[in-house]
């Protein structure tokens, strides 16, 4: 469930595509995916919803997909994975986080595909996987949320902690838990929230917060 900064309710479901609650009219709207119509929705389980700056809508899928919808003029774009084509989407499982950024980049995160990043003058992607012998690589290419906090840095949770991306090495700072330390970072890193003393909040799928 995600509401747009007009109040506008998006709700994700499974297998009825994405549906829109507008509180003044009272009514809900619906994007479907309609075969045949290569303008409708992409089949699958909606998995995120995100709105940028200039009001476009953005929506994760399952099976991997990407979808743009222009709110203008209804017009869908598609982004999905195409084999051998490291300029597209790429392989993965899900799209589960979108974020756009203060350079305007967008970010997008999902389950066995690291984080790739969609120029959008170009329409190219850019990846940026787990490689085991380098540190400033992703610590896992499972990604489960990415977070832009009020100083335009690029937050990223994971299987096996927290990455900060840091654009003058065009590569990560990671937190990984201590060994021993139950102070540490749990293993999985669900969300991230900000407060308004600007501390980081991270919630984990092992139960700390």
């Amino acid at each position: 469930v995600y509401q747009d900064r007009g109040g506008v309710l998006w709700v994700g479901t499974e297998n009825a595509g994405l549906n829109v609650l507008n509180f003044l009219q009272e009514q809900f709207a619906r994007y479907m995916h309609r075969p045949g119509d290569p303008h409708s929705l992409t089949p699958g389980r909606v998995k995120a919803i995100y709105e940028d700056p200039n009001g476009v809508l953005w929506v994760g899928l399952f099976p991997r997909a990407l979808d743009r919808i222009n709110r203008n003029t209804g017009q869908i774009t598609h982004y999905v994975p195409k084999q051998d084509d490291e300029r597209s989407l790429g392989e993965g499982t899900n799209v589960n986080s979108i974020v756009k950024d203060a350079a305007g980049y967008l970010w997008v995160g999902g389950g066995g595909s690291g984080l790739v990043r969609l120029d959008q003058r170009t329409g190219r992607f850019k990846h940026y996987r787990h490689h085991p012998d380098d540190p400033n690589s992703l610590i896992s290419d499972n990604v489960y949320t990415i977070y832009g906090d009020r100083n335009g840095q690029i937050w990223v949770g994971q299987v096996g902690g927290l990455s900060r991306f840091d654009p003058a090495m065009d590569g990560f700072i990671n937190y990984r838990p201590v060994p021993d330390n139950p102070a540490s970072l749990a293993n999985t890193i669900w969300v991230i929230d900000q407060d308004r003393s600007g501390a980081l909040w991270l919630g984990t799928w092992g139960g700390a917060l």
